[in-house]
């Protein structure tokens, strides 16, 4: 059988391509080594690292870097500024709270967009350009020009000797937030303003198989181009997290770890050597719908997902998270409006309580739950699923009051 072209293409999404370390570290598990890797921004970063196999010194470049190494100031609680006004709604924006967001975003406007001299440093550290221009490994990056905003696909030999470090210094500079960066007369931004997913290189190049790792992040997603890779690669598969992987501008240690970790258990999970969405379970914890049941159950209970679960470890920890059932208000049993009333009750209980409520109502009246019936089901999907699971498992033992008029008459 003949071996395919694989190729491994990188999204943009600055101090969150740590996920894609992880990728990378699940791959070598797997033994799939890429043919091609091709990246834009911190994508064509990682891309370079990974096209010199070193895997240690990427690792080390995440679990060492920081905002002010980086960007050249700091991220942390030093921000000057913070906003005149009341937030509304959302308190977070990319990861951060929105009062510090301002504080951020007005640093970086103040200076023009953030200095790269250090990170043009340390990519020649940790980038030996003539040892990547020698590697089996392909590699391509893209940028585009900023006075025609006119997009660049570069492989490694169309970029000229000595200026490879300034192109993926051009590809990662994500302007505004960043300079722009020069190469002889020509000022580049960032590849993500052109394409943020740049499947059409591994196609180019002939990839049978492309691997994407997508960092859900700000930049231009070329839909055709994902539609064609999807209809014309024999294997299309794509990488990307549930979980939150971090304001995409911070850079720390502590959340490249976590990051790490995410990315290789999702890619585990899309090679099919765990189980899971949300969660990551070891393969054979589960039969059935009942996954489905578990991994809603450590959504809701907010568990972590940068944890293997086994099904004793997963008991084990939803069971430190659960509490006893809140008890319902007058006013909420005498809604009459079942949409209503389920709403309230979620607003009331909180996703968890409700959860604990509906396990505990499973409990008592099995398949009689009203929880269970048509309506309730579809609007509460998660809980319901989650709450069987708990029910199903032994986990907890009903103490709350029982409902028996809620709304008006539907618990019987």
């Amino acid at each position: 059988m003949k071996k395919l072209k694989t190729a491994l293409v990188l999204s943009g999404g600055g101090s969150r391509g740590s996920y894609q370390i992880g990728v990378w570290k699940a791959l070598k598990r797997i033994r799939i080594k890429p043919d091609l890797v091709v990246g834009t921004s911190v994508g064509a970063i990682n891309g370079a690292m990974i096209a010199l196999g070193k895997f240690s010194d990427a690792a080390d470049f995440w679990l060492s870097a920081e905002t002010d190494e980086i960007f050249g100031f700091s991220s942390k609680t030093d921000i000057s500024f913070k906003s005149p006004f009341k937030i509304k709604g959302s308190s977070e924006f990319f990861g951060m709270p929105m009062e510090d967001a301002f504080g951020y975003a007005k640093d970086i406007l103040m200076n023009g967009g953030t200095d790269s001299s250090r990170l043009f440093d340390l990519l020649k550290k940790h980038i030996d350009e003539n040892k990547l221009r020698r590697s089996r490994t392909d590699y391509g990056l893209v940028t585009v020009s900023l006075s025609d905003l006119k997009s660049h696909y570069l492989f490694k030999n169309d970029i000229p000797v000595g200026e490879l470090h300034d192109f993926m210094l051009a590809s990662a500079s994500c302007f505004p937030a960043a300079k722009y960066h020069q190469i002889h007369q020509t000022k580049y931004i960032d590849g993500g303003y052109a394409d943020n997913m740049p499947v059409e290189m591994a196609l180019k190049k002939g990839a049978g198989r492309i691997i994407a790792v997508d960092l859900n992040a700000v930049g231009k997603i070329n839909k055709p181009s994902m539609k064609n890779a999807e209809k014309n690669a024999e294997e299309f598969i794509l990488i990307r997290s549930t979980a939150d992987l971090g304001n995409f501008l911070f850079f720390d240690p502590k959340t490249a770890a976590r990051n790490i970790k995410l990315g290789f258990l999702d890619a585990m999970k899309a090679f099919g050597r765990y189980e899971g969405n949300y969660l990551t379970f070891r393969k054979g914890s589960f039969g059935g719908s009942k996954i489905k049941q578990a991994d809603a159950a450590g959504r809701i209970f907010d568990l972590d997902p940068s944890i293997l679960y086994s099904r004793k470890t997963l008991d084990r920890d939803i069971k430190k998270k659960l509490f006893p059932a809140p008890a319902l208000s007058d006013e909420i049993k005498n809604i009459s409006d079942i949409k209503k009333a389920l709403a309230a009750l979620l607003d009331h209980a909180g996703p968890a309580g409700l959860t604990i409520i509906i396990a505990e109502d499973i409990l008592r009246k099995g398949d009689e739950s009203y929880f269970l019936k048509t309506a309730a089901s579809k609007l509460l999907k998660d809980q319901i699923m989650a709450a069987n699971y708990i029910a199903g498992s032994g986990l907890l033992v009903p103490s709350g009051p029982v409902f028996e008029h809620f709304p008006r008459g539907s618990f019987v």
